[in-house]
């Protein structure tokens, strides 16, 4: 049995209600948009470091659960949230220099994911049979690639016949 995930649609109105003028809105929604384009947990996308993230090949390395380590991509959405976060965003919460923090706090340090306000829990703008919690993010992800690779696998076949 698999787990019932959100449907796109909502995501995008949850994604979209995100208040983008301060700084902690920007922050949450690249943060956001990250966990949903790359699958990633909670925990994951708030231990990267800015080094982790490599903007010309739109990956990111992820240090995860049993301190594995692999390659995520990086959607094309989630990817220009992260530029303009880096550039514009994350140097107004910056106050350490040092930081190595991707993610930041209101007090310029690394954001902790086990905070009761964390964003992947926001009351959702969607329909009230939704549960929101951070996993929710990363079950979404498998089932819109395995989507899109059937959707991709039926054009080439079409484009073979």
């Amino acid at each position: 049995l698999l787990p019932r995930t959100l449907p796109h649609s909502e995501i995008r109105t949850l994604l979209q209600s995100i208040d983008t003028t301060t700084s902690a809105g920007y922050r949450n929604r690249a943060l956001l948009e990250l966990m949903y384009s790359s699958a990633l947990r909670a925990d994951e996308a708030l231990s990267l470091n800015i080094a982790d993230v490599d903007m010309t090949t739109g990956t990111a390395t992820v240090h995860g659960k049993g301190d594995k380590e692999r390659l995520v991509p990086i959607g094309a959405t989630a990817l220009r949230y992260l530029k303009t976060y880096i550039r514009g965003v994350r140097p107004l919460q910056l106050c350490h220099r040092h930081e190595v923090a991707l993610f930041l706090d209101h007090q310029g340090r690394r954001r902790d994911p086990r905070l009761p306000t964390h964003p992947a829990r926001y009351p959702a703008k969607t329909s009230a049979r939704w549960r929101l919690l951070p996993k929710s993010w990363r079950r979404v992800w498998p089932y819109f690639s395995v989507r899109a690779a059937i959707w991709l696998l039926a054009m080439v076949r079409m484009a073979r016949s």
